[in-house]
């Protein structure tokens, strides 16, 4: 599941992820700019509605808790932003101090 769209169109990820268990194995993460409307069925985004995962709008404690819960093995780190050698640490540092 690439969890930045199918929380652009308005859905919830962790929601989805408790309903289908058995469907997922893997987890795209990205976050989006907490101003950025949804839902949006463009199919697109502009870099500047990326932000580092832990500064956006998807409330990840929730989505990784869900993904852990149902077994979800693998997590891809995705930055699509501008300024990617300053939000990747960012992202890290966040995953470092979340309490799952």
């Amino acid at each position: 599941m690439d969890v930045y769209w199918v929380y652009i169109t308005g859905q919830d990820p962790a929601g989805l992820l408790a309903n289908y268990p058995d469907r997922r194995s893997l987890l795209h993460i990205k976050d989006m700019l907490k101003d950025f409307p949804r839902p949006d069925h463009s199919g697109g985004s502009p870099a500047t509605a990326k932000v580092a995962v832990g500064t956006g709008q998807i409330n990840w404690s929730e989505v990784l808790a869900t993904a852990q819960k149902i077994g979800v093995k693998h997590y891809f780190l995705e930055d699509d932003t501008t300024a990617p050698l300053r939000s990747i640490p960012e992202s890290l540092q966040y995953f470092r101090q979340l309490k799952l």
